[in-house]
């Protein structure tokens, strides 16, 4: 099971390292500097200082994450990986704790015999859902910027629009993995901010390039998270065994 696991990490971080580099390619020579900067630099790091580079990066992405989309995931996320770096809680995380310890404390919470509606409440998680997806499995409802990502790697390979959508559909799955194509081109506009899909590979790669500093961060998060849940079933499997 362990090595299964470990494979599982293995393929995982050689498929994004693929993809970073198409997708880098394509990027505005400004990001593209800076990046190949960030990456010498992360060449010349030692293994703890790497270490502490990815939980420093973690926590980043998390709080974005956190504070674009209200959602309370984040932060117990931002708290699980703490924890499990025996690392202390950041600053940005403390009124979060301090709204959620006021709550649970109140005159509310303790008129409320039903611990299914005050938890929920007491976190700060919406009393209804709104939407497709699920507040506690966000990565769910992020098929899109995941979609999103692979297409825009297809269109810096140098296939045509139709033919990245289709490659980059291979990633989707449960219900996702049956939209239409109409819907997929939905999904890229959305994404990218778009009014209107461009028809041509070359006026995707500018559309790209022009979001490239809001899109990335959200997506990379997504990635670090993914990263993170393998690499826990790692451990776990190392305790068992």
């Amino acid at each position: 099971m362990k090595k299964r696991r470990e494979k599982e990490v293995s393929e995982f971080l050689l498929d994004l390292e693929r993809k970073d580099k198409l997708f880098l390619e394509g990027l505005s020579p400004e990001v593209r500097a800076r990046e190949r900067e960030r990456m010498l630099a992360w060449e010349r790091l030692s293994p703890e200082e790497r270490a502490r580079s990815s939980f420093e990066n973690t926590l980043k992405l998390a709080r974005l994450s956190f504070e674009r989309s209200n959602n309370p995931y984040f932060a117990w996320y931002a708290i699980d990986v703490c924890i499990k770096n025996k690392k202390p809680l950041p600053n940005w995380l403390i009124p979060y704790l301090a709204q959620c310890s006021e709550r649970l404390l109140s005159n509310t919470a303790r008129q409320t015999g039903d611990l299914r509606k005050l938890l929920p409440w007491a976190l700060g998680f919406p009393a209804k859902k709104s939407g497709p997806g699920n507040v506690s499995d966000p990565d769910r409802a992020q098929h899109k910027s995941w979609f999103a990502f692979n297409f825009a790697a297809e269109i810096m390979k140098g296939n045509d629009p139709v033919t990245a959508r289709r490659n980059a559909s291979d990633v989707l799955d449960d219900k996702a993995a049956n939209v239409e194509d109409k819907t997929l081109v939905s999904w890229l506009k959305e994404e990218f901010n778009l009014k209107k899909a461009p028809r041509k590979a070359e006026q995707w790669k500018n559309a790209i390039r022009q979001q490239e500093g809001q899109f990335l961060p959200l997506v990379f998060d997504r990635l670090f998270r993914q990263l993170h849940r393998l690499t826990d079933k790692v451990s776990r499997d190392s305790d068992v065994t």
